[in-house]
């Protein structure tokens, strides 16, 4: 999940050289088809919504047809690994999205002539505060489930609960959550 994390979707000829550099993760072909697929020992990354696989645009001769792409459970799953979030390429295409619609928009929205430095300060500040934000939607995400001791590694249907799960999360759930966390610290604070 590592390698997919951090190149972007790849089919498993793929993976396995690009595991080859990772001296912890090395593994052959048919390790990898057992770690993606699953056994009854091993979980698998697709069975458990962690990966998702897709067919090729093009076939590419001798080389399977799936390639496999990183979901959103991924992501957060791909965080346990020692990998950043700025590093997930999942996340860096969603930043470079944004960062397109804030400029296309405030270039299209603004008649008055601003000079373009003035724009760029605009635009950077404001992608700061989102990946900011961003970043600490997902931190928040994984503390609460820590907190809850809701694992959710094993559960199915995962962007349906995380969909249902921000619908639900407002301003006095987050309050509660932040004011029963700080009760917990205090009363464990010995004298």
């Amino acid at each position: 999940m590592y390698c997919i994390a951090k190149k972007g979707p790849l089919i498993i000829n793929d993976i396995v050289k690009t595991t080859s550099a990772y001296s912890q993760w090395q593994c052959n072909r048919w390790a990898v088809k057992r770690r993606i697929n699953g056994t009854t020992n091993v979980m698998g990354f697709v069975p458990h919504e962690y990966l998702v696989e897709r067919n090729h645009e093009k076939r590419i001769r001798g080389h399977d047809g799936k390639k496999y792409h990183l979901t959103t459970k991924g992501m957060v799953g791909a965080l346990t690994t020692g990998i950043n979030v700025e590093q997930i390429y999942l996340y860096k295409n969603y930043i470079k999205f944004l960062k397109k619609q804030i400029q296309k928009e405030f270039t299209n929205k603004s008649s008055i002539d601003i000079p373009q430095k003035t724009k760029d300060m605009y635009v950077n500040s404001l992608m700061s505060f989102f990946e900011n934000y961003i970043k600490n939607e997902i931190y928040l995400f994984l503390i609460w489930h820590e907190a809850a001791g809701i694992k959710i590694t094993k559960m199915k249907s995962m962007q349906r609960y995380m969909f249902e799960f921000y619908s639900n999360a407002d301003e006095d759930f987050l309050q509660s959550f932040l004011q029963t966390k700080m009760n917990l610290k205090i009363n464990t604070v010995k004298y």
